[in-house]
């Protein structure tokens, strides 16, 4: 009786140790920092001043101009492109502006930037021209080309809380967030209650590690916007680069309250609620994170976590909107922790059918193999019981625990020689394994007594 009790111990915390290990390894690991779009620069046209900006046209584009201008005043950009469409050669700068922003109002952005340029070949002395220049790519993506123009424009002159903002933007984008403090900075003087540089100066501070200012920043914020959910995550977030955990957590339960259900934001929530030891309320996020379209592998280990420490409650509410659609290795990941859930309240019916069908999608998952080894060993069925161990005992991951497990059913039919042989089996692989080698000597007690 001794020898059963001490291999079927070491069996069972292998098998429990194992799901452990792999979760403390991921619990220790950073925790992932919560996404939040910076807002985009606004989009500012100011077409209606563009025909007075010098140089002034040329004569001869005056009666243009004024078919232009009703068009204009009336956001009219697609016959205004087609007016002014045709050859551009010989054009004042002036009016080469007009175009530029008349494409840059619908959207064609390349295009404009083509126009604009071509209007600063002209004249590269025009504040206007350079900042719509700077806008059209931003919208096209060319950072570099923008921040040209936005730095030319300052140095000429202009000033306005849109420019420092958007340049502070492309800094920040470039992994500059010094130099974005400086220009969010810049716009806020000019324009205080301008809510994208208040936020996009409370993300330059965090991605400068300047936490004081940041904290003291979306605290004052949050008092202006105590329902804004974005700010939330952020003060999230800024609470996760500092390590105050709990604080993480309170901003992140606000978030939700307030309506946030991004999958990668609720699956942080959870995470962060196991590692503070809120099992249910961590399983009902995990839960909540997979109905919100979360990979069910981002989730496993968390589950399989939580079913290790007998969490089986907080387990079931993870599981309560697995997603429908789910690869073969997924399914049986599911199918693995409902029949773990099943044998722990007793059901080892429905967990044996769980981890067949878990079986049928991984048929090489030692894990699986090894559970349902023990299932039938318990229910007495030596021989599906060893069937499972043999096929467990050819798989590297689980051969030790295997060979373990198969000698335990040896044990219990008091065949000693073949326990024996499978120790020694198990010795091989780890032969650090001091309780094998005790266990072994009172097996051959037992033969020499016959």
């Amino acid at each position: 009786m001794k020898i059963k009790k001490i291999l079927s111990f070491a069996l069972y915390v292998s098998l429990a140790t194992t799901a452990l290990w792999s979760w403390a390894q991921a619990a220790q690991a950073p925790l992932e920092r919560v996404t939040v779009s910076i807002s985009p620069p606004a989009v500012v046209f100011n077409l209606q001043s563009a025909l007075a900006t010098e140089p002034r046209l040329a004569p001869s584009e005056q009666g243009l101009a004024e078919r232009l201008k009703p068009l204009l005043a009336a956001a009219r950009w697609n016959d205004a492109a087609a007016l002014l469409s045709g050859d551009r050669a010989g054009r004042s700068a002036a009016l080469l502006l007009v175009e530029g922003q008349v494409l840059l109002a619908q959207g064609r952005y390349g295009d404009a930037l083509k126009v604009l340029e071509l209007a600063l070949n002209a004249q590269s002395d025009m504040p206007k021209a350079h900042r719509s220049a700077a806008l059209a790519a931003l919208k096209a993506g060319q950072a570099d080309a923008a921040r040209k123009h936005l730095v030319k424009a300052i140095s000429l002159g202009a000033q306005d809380a849109q420019l420092f903002g958007q340049l502070a933007y492309l800094n920040l984008s470039a992994g500059a967030p010094f130099g974005a403090i400086s220009g969010y900075q810049q716009a806020l003087l000019l324009e205080p209650d301008g809510r994208q540089w208040q936020e996009g100066l409370l993300h330059a501070l965090m991605s400068a590690r300047q936490n004081e200012a940041a904290l003291a920043l979306a605290e004052e914020l949050l008092i202006k916007r105590p329902k804004d959910t974005e700010l939330w995550l952020l003060r999230a977030q800024l609470a996760l680069q500092t390590g105050d955990e709990p604080q993480a957590l309170a901003s992140l339960e606000q978030a939700i309250a307030l309506g946030e259900k991004r999958a990668d934001n609720l699956m942080l929530a959870a995470r962060v609620h196991l590692r503070q030891g809120s099992s249910e309320r961590g399983g009902e996020l995990i839960g909540r994170a997979l109905g919100a379209g979360a990979r069910f592998n981002d989730a496993s280990s968390a589950i399989d976590w939580l079913i290790a420490r007998g969490e089986y409650r907080a387990a079931e509410l993870a599981l309560k909107k697995a997603p429908a659609s789910l690869s073969g290795a997924e399914q049986a990941k599911l199918f693995a922790a409902r029949g773990a859930i099943a044998k722990a309240k007793g059901n080892d019916t429905a967990a044996k059918e769980l981890l067949e069908k878990a079986l049928k999608s991984a048929p090489d998952n030692g894990e699986l193999l090894l559970g349902l080894a023990e299932l039938y060993a318990a229910k007495g069925e030596a021989a599906r019981a060893e069937l499972y161990f043999v096929r467990a005992a050819a798989l590297n991951g689980v051969r030790e625990r295997a060979l373990i497990g198969h000698a335990q059913l040896a044990i219990a039919g008091a065949d000693w020689r073949k326990a024996a042989e499978l120790l020694g089996e198990a010795l091989k692989q780890n032969p650090a394994r001091r309780d094998l080698v005790d266990n072994l000597a009172q097996l051959e007690r037992l033969m020499a007594r016959g």
